[in-house]
C-alpha cells in the first residue's frame, strides 16, 4: 500500500466516522438505570410510623371527570393521579378560594398522559375542574367532599 493510498483511506475513515458521530448530534452516554434492582424494604416495625396516603385516580376527557364526586377525610394526605383520556389538553384543579387561596393542580397534560398531585385539606366541600379555557364552562367540573 502506498503512502498516498494510506492517506486517502485514513481520511475517508475519519470523514465517515465523523459523519456518523455528528449526524444526529452527539449525546453523552446515559448512566445505567436502576431498573431490575430490588428496592430496600422497610422493616415491619417502621411501617406503622409512616403516614398513609390515600390514592385516588381521576380520568378526564371531553368534557367530564370520572368519578365526578370524590370523598376524603379531613387532614388525610391524598394522592390524586389524573389521567387524560381525551383528545384535548386537560388538567385537574381545585378551586383556589375554597382551598385557602393556594393552588392545588396537576400540570396541563396531553392525550394519554397522566400527572399526580398530593395534598391534604380541612373539612368542606370543594369544586375541582379543568382550568383550560372553556372546559369548566362545558361541564368539566366535579365535587370533592372532605369529611
Amino acid at each position: 500500500m502506498t503512502k498516498t493510498t494510506f492517506i486517502i483511506v485514513l481520511g475517508s475513515v475519519i470523514l465517515v466516522g465523523g459523519y456518523f458521530l455528528l449526524r444526529d448530534g452527539y449525546q453523552s452516554p446515559t448512566p445505567p438505570s436502576n431498573q431490575g434492582l430490588i428496592a430496600p424494604q422497610t422493616p415491619p416495625e417502621q411501617q406503622g410510623s409512616q403516614p398513609s396516603t390515600k390514592a385516588i385516580t381521576v380520568i378526564g376527557a371531553e368534557f367530564s371527570f370520572s368519578p365526578a364526586t370524590l370523598t376524603m377525610k379531613a387532614g388525610e394526605r391524598t394522592r390524586v393521579t389524573f389521567i387524560n383520556n381525551g383528545q384535548a389538553i386537560h388538567n385537574w384543579t381545585i378551586e383556589q378560594q375554597a382551598a385557602g387561596r393556594r393552588t392545588i393542580a396537576t400540570r396541563t397534560i396531553g392525550a394519554g398522559e397522566s400527572d399526580t398531585v398530593e395534598f391534604s385539606l380541612p373539612a368542606g366541600t370543594y369544586t375541582y375542574f379543568c382550568s383550560v379555557a372553556g372546559h369548566r364552562e362545558q361541564g368539566m367540573v366535579g365535587t370533592l367532599k372532605v369529611e
